[in-house]
């Protein structure tokens, strides 16, 4: 992460595929450039590092679009960061732990434990695991095909049984490692993993990793996707009054309306209606944005009025004026049936569910209803604690 060719790797595998969540391994970037590079690479989003955690460099950084996630540190240390992921257009919750292991194996023994320990906290809520393991899993994780099942792998494995996580489904690379080929002692081996527990699976179902080519970096980009739940719904019809006042209105109803349906009659007039909500809704569309539209006109006022006054006797402007004057009335009228219907669709959904609109909705009225001053015959001004005053009689 120290030269700029790698930083914009990072960028784009971050933005070209559109993540919530990126995690960057083995950056050994220095304390004092972090924050720098950090703001470089991650641009608006939010950001967390084990710096505090190293003896030399930033092993791990992870980096989230606050817009999509809420991401909240559970516990870091020189190997791993544990998270947890909040989903905020699905409302749901997973755990994420970014692991960058250690080379020598002697070494990554305080991970192992210290997953099987993480396990425990986790119990039976979904988990994710992703990074680089620095370790084999199986034999074929090597393209030299080596059936040996040395230490490493063994107490890689013995870690995996024990939290009970698998692989999730994968596409693209099989061999995320390579050591740059030198003639014929070139090694590729499969040292980055995604993995997940059961729960996660069940709760999550169509999660994939895609492992990327890895072009100038030693290892491949991994990216996990999990497909959101919440599906796009079209917005309901709404019918609002002022496309009455549209001059195509009656044309458009009239061609909707003798359209030939066969079967009984009630059938005959669902099908009818409901064939009028596309071209109503055309009709609605042409005339554009409501609000835009008086901003454009009262723009197109202020500028034929300032250019009348500079040239009273132009009958040109005179008549773009007037024109315009007509138009904009049309466009304030509109608007304001428009924010009409719409703020009494508001009170007729909120006004019976007891809610805190309805009650705010009931003190606004009450407050503009309200009598604070009060002038007699006399002209005598009575407020506030002597407004009871003016009226009573005198004895």
């Amino acid at each position: 992460m120290n030269l700029s060719p790698k930083q914009n790797e990072v960028r784009q595998v971050i933005f070209e595929n559109k993540l919530s969540v990126c995690a960057i391994l083995e950056s050994h970037v220095a304390d004092q450039n972090l924050e720098k590079m950090c703001k470089y690479v991650f641009s608006h989003w939010d950001w967390v590092s084990n710096a505090m955690t190293c003896n030399k460099g930033t092993r791990i950084i992870v980096g989230w679009n606050h817009n999509d996630v809420d991401v909240t540190v559970i516990h870091q240390d020189p190997q791993v960061i544990h998270t947890r992921v909040w989903l905020k257009a699905d409302r749901k919750e997973f755990f994420c732990s970014f692991i960058y292991a250690h080379n020598k194996y002697t070494q990554r023994r305080p991970l192992w434990n210290g997953l099987c320990l993480h396990k425990s906290y986790i119990r039976n809520r979904p988990w994710c695991l992703l990074g680089d393991f620095n370790a084999s899993l199986f034999a074929g994780d090597t393209s030299t095909g080596s059936s040996v099942l040395d230490i490493t792998m063994r107490e890689f494995k013995e870690c995996v049984e024990s939290i009970e996580v698998m692989d999730v489904q994968r596409t693209g690379l099989q061999f995320t490692w390579n050591q740059k080929p030198k003639g014929k002692d070139g090694i590729l081996k499969k040292l980055d993993r995604v993995m997940a527990n059961l729960e996660f699976q069940d709760s999550y179902v169509g999660a994939h990793a895609v492992f990327k080519p890895y072009r100038i970096s030693d290892h491949s980009p991994s990216v996990l996707t999990i497909p959101s739940l919440v599906k796009v719904k079209p917005k309901p019809f709404k019918f609002y009054n002022v496309t009455i006042l549209n001059e195509r209105f009656k044309e458009v109803v009239s061609e909707g309306w003798l359209k030939h349906v066969s079967r009984f009659y009630m059938f005959r007039v669902v099908k009818k209606l409901k064939g009028l909500k596309k071209p109503i809704r055309k009709l609605i569309y042409d005339k554009g944005n409501l609000h835009a539209n008086v901003i454009r006109l009262r723009d197109n006022l202020d500028r034929l009025q300032t250019d009348l006054d500079k040239d009273p006797s132009n009958v040109s402007l005179r008549e773009d004026e007037a024109a315009t004057v007509i138009a904009f009335n049309e466009a304030l009228v509109i608007k304001e049936k428009f924010l009409k219907q719409k703020a009494k669709i508001a009170w007729l959904k909120e006004g019976d569910s007891n809610s805190a609109y309805f009650h705010k909705a009931i003190k606004s009225r009450i407050s503009r209803s309200r009598i604070d001053v009060v002038t007699d015959a006399e002209g005598v001004v009575f407020q506030n604690d002597n407004l009871r005053n003016s009226f009573i009689l005198p004895l």
